[in-house]
């Protein structure tokens, strides 16, 4: 198991954050990264207007992983709901425990926090995701996404 600590990030987290993030978004998505003022300007706003928070796994006083989670509304409960948008660790801490360590986190965060359900996506195509959320205990949904 990797020693880490998940935290809430703080604002001396911002540029490394920044760069794990732009990173992330290069290398699993295979897109381009977006420039760091854009990351850094939502980061802030996860920050600070509480639209959603973001998680640190820190190891060594580094960071290890991010996770993101917005909060919106579902109709359906007629409550609020918590999005995990986005949970990521670094290469090397990966199948060390740190991943489950942060969903666990994020998962409890929704639970004490009052929220309906913790919800999230992964591409059909992304087998070790989705494995891993299912040893986590999450239960497939039948639900078929789309973008505009």
């Amino acid at each position: 198991m990797a020693n880490v600590t998940v935290r809430h990030a703080r604002l001396e987290d911002l540029e490394p954050l920044t760069q794990l993030v732009q990173a992330h978004v290069r290398d699993y998505y295979a897109r381009p990264e977006p420039s760091a003022e854009r990351v850094r300007a939502l980061l802030g706003t996860l920050l600070y207007e509480k639209e959603g928070i973001v998680l640190v796994a820190e190891q060594d006083g580094r960071l290890a992983g991010f996770a993101v989670l917005y909060f919106t509304f579902s109709t359906e409960h007629a409550d609020k709901i918590a999005v995990l948008n986005d949970i990521h660790v670094v290469e090397e801490l990966r199948r060390t425990g740190a991943g489950s360590e942060l969903f666990d986190v994020c998962r409890a965060y929704a639970k004490e926090n009052g929220f309906a359900y913790l919800t999230w996506q992964v591409t059909k195509e992304n087998e070790q995701a989705q494995g891993f959320f299912e040893r986590m205990g999450a239960i497939r949904q039948d639900w078929v996404s789309y973008s505009i």
